[in-house]
């Protein structure tokens, strides 16, 4: 026997439920009231949601239990299965019930008694008979498989209220799990290679019969791509020739186009081997025979036959300036190799070096146009560069009192000045300290030249080390 119906009793603010019959407790927050009519409050979260009444169902304790305070009753309360926040009126709604999910596919039963039957006397009306309990199928059925579909559409129902952030990620999770996918199974496919199917692949790509294609290609496909790059190339090669002849219609072959950053012309030393350290012994001819014949080779082309042959007489203390096109061939005043007289190497074929006595030459950097001492002859000096002066005790200068003349310059370049000879010093160290290392430096003077700068040790100045033992 049923109790009777009672009416149903306005629940307080937040709580949308009615009251239970027979019970006197008001009903969870998340139900709604009587009838169709939607719930306010917590029951927002969860609109038009009414549990489905009957004794079978009530039988299992599966659904959760609600949060807000109530009291047990004889109609069955369940709970839908994350619900969304917001769901339409009457549309459908996976239930928890027993520890499974039914789907329900037709709308929300109402909560709580059925409405009441019977005449319109006005008396208490029993409810019919209560519908026969429902039996769950089992997990491995059609059916519950329709329920976890159920329960999953009203979980991806939740999932649209989620952040996109989350769907984001959830992407490229499957993203990174398709490309390991991809990649296991490629190793599965070459591991389960041999090594003569390899080979077999790799000579039917060199030469396909049956498609008749090399490395891919047709002979068409071939001939087409060779075509396009012979073009391509052609035009790019073409394209670069022009802009270097452009280029260098703009420059002369005969002078520099830019010459700020060569002078003051550097100077150099003969002999030169193994650095600027000449040590050697007297009583031993090995170590100072080098140095004599790269002094003879240095001055083969100022032998005096040669500079005869080759050069006019200019005179001396006067720039030679010669006029007219720049490419016209330009002459070249004579530097006789006897002018150098005890450093020329034809008195003393040894240059002084068997006596303990070396000399070596000194000169400066060709640079076409430079006008040396503005109309003064360049001298020459030479002292100790650290260490005691008496070290070095005398040297002789060649030819003059070591200077260089001026009729030697300016220098008009290579292709017009073609037999130049540059003009040469020569520094005759007659008294040096034996069995001990002296550090000379040698140095330019005159007007316009710098021979004081630290960093480069060539530029008006040059400094070598001379070793002279018994």
């Amino acid at each position: 026997m049923l109790p009777p119906a009672a009416a149903p009793r306005r629940s307080p603010p937040g709580h949308g439920g009615g009251q239970s019959p027979g019970s006197g407790s008001a009903a969870p927050a998340r139900w709604g009231g009587s009838g169709g009519s939607c719930g306010a409050g917590a029951l927002r979260a969860a609109r038009c949601l009414r549990p489905a009444a009957g004794p079978g169902l009530a039988a299992g304790a599966g659904p959760r239990r609600s949060s807000a305070p109530h009291r047990e009753g004889p109609w069955l309360r369940a709970v839908p299965a994350r619900a969304p926040a917001r769901p339409r009126c009457g549309a459908p709604v996976a239930w928890r019930a027993l520890g499974r999910v039914l789907p329900l596919s037709g709308g929300v039963p109402a909560l709580g008694p059925p409405a009441p039957t019977g005449s319109a006397g006005g008396g208490a009306q029993v409810p019919p008979h209560p519908p026969a309990p429902q039996r769950l199928p089992p997990a491995s059925s059609p059916a519950f498989s329709k329920g976890m579909d159920g329960n999953a559409i009203a979980e991806g129902m939740e999932g649209q209220d989620r952040s996109p952030h989350w769907k984001v990620e959830n992407k490229h999770e499957e993203k990174v799990q398709d490309s390991d996918r991809q990649k296991d199974e490629t190793k599965a496919e070459m591991g389960s290679k041999t090594w003569a199917d390899l080979a077999g692949e790799m000579k039917v790509f060199l030469w396909n019969p049956e498609e008749r294609t090399c490395l891919g290609r047709t002979a068409k496909s071939w001939g087409l791509i060779l075509l396009f790059y012979f073009i391509f190339y052609t035009c790019l090669a073409g394209m670069f020739a022009f802009c270097v002849y452009a280029m260098l219609l703009t420059l002369s072959p005969y002078t520099p186009r830019y010459r700020d950053r060569v002078s003051p012309p550097g100077v150099m030393i003969r002999p030169y081997l193994n650095g600027f350290t000449i040590a050697f012994n007297v009583s031993q001819p090995s170590t100072w025979q080098p140095y004599v014949d790269i002094m003879h080779r240095f001055l083969a082309a100022y032998d005096d036959k040669v500079q005869e042959e080759k050069n006019i007489e200019c005179i001396s203390g006067q720039y030679f300036i010669q006029g007219g096109n720049e490419s016209e061939e330009k002459k070249a005043c004579q530097f006789k190799r006897s002018a150098l007289q005890n450093c020329s190497g034809i008195e003393d074929p040894t240059f002084g070096y068997s006596k303990g006595q070396p000399c070596i030459l000194l000169k400066m950097n060709r640079i076409i146009g430079y006008r040396p001492g503005a109309g003064v002859p360049v001298s020459v000096d030479c002292k100790v560069q650290k260490g005691n002066e008496s070290d070095l005790r005398s040297v002789d200068f060649y030819p003059g009192n070591g200077t260089f003349d001026l009729m030697y310059y300016p220098y008009y370049g290579k292709m017009t000045h073609v037999n130049y000879t540059s003009p040469l010093v020569a520094m005759h160290f007659t008294d040096v300290k034996r069995n001990y290392l002296v550090p000379v430096q040698c140095s330019l003077n005159g007007k316009g030249i710098i021979n004081n700068v630290n960093s480069d040790r060539f530029l008006g100045r040059i400094i070598f080390t001379l070793s002279i033992g018994k």
